[in-house]
């Protein structure tokens, strides 16, 4: 077991410190795991770094947090899940439309950026973005 990977069972506030040094890392293995174990602590300093972690250089990083930030239950990460709608990696703008369409009826403010994303030139991302759009309302009725 790594340090990030020891990191990610605990809940403690200095682990967070550590985790977000960790998204600095030079190995991008090491920042997407800091990035998953962040999303396990879930608090809003490491929501903050999450946001960071969408800007990462390496898609293995930023499919990582977008992942993790699904199974959050906060509210303010259907802004930054809305922001990776606009990823220059498709696999990256798909996955933020399934995640969004995940969470469901509390992703109804990504609406807008959803139905912008039908216009997306990957079709996987336009279906992902059609297919959330339909959880959403769902989720609404």
């Amino acid at each position: 077991m790594n340090a990030a990977e020891a990191l990610r069972e605990t809940t403690s506030e200095g682990a967070v410190s550590v985790l977000v040094k960790l998204l600095k890392d030079e190995v991008a293995d090491v920042r997407a795991y800091a990035a998953e174990a962040l999303g396990k602590i879930g608090s809003p300093e490491a929501i903050i770094s999450m946001t960071q972690a969408l800007m990462d250089k390496h898609w293995y990083v930023r499919q990582a947090t977008t992942r993790v930030l699904t199974n959050l239950e906060l509210q303010n990460t259907i802004p930054v899940l809305s922001q990776a709608l606009l990823d220059p990696n498709p696999n990256i703008r798909r996955g933020a439309a399934e995640s969004l369409g995940i969470i469901g009826t509390r992703a109804k403010d990504a609406i807008p950026d959803l139905v912008e994303a039908l216009k997306d030139p990957a079709s996987s991302v336009r279906i992902a973005a059609a297919k959330a759009l339909e959880k959403i309302q769902r989720a609404k009725d």
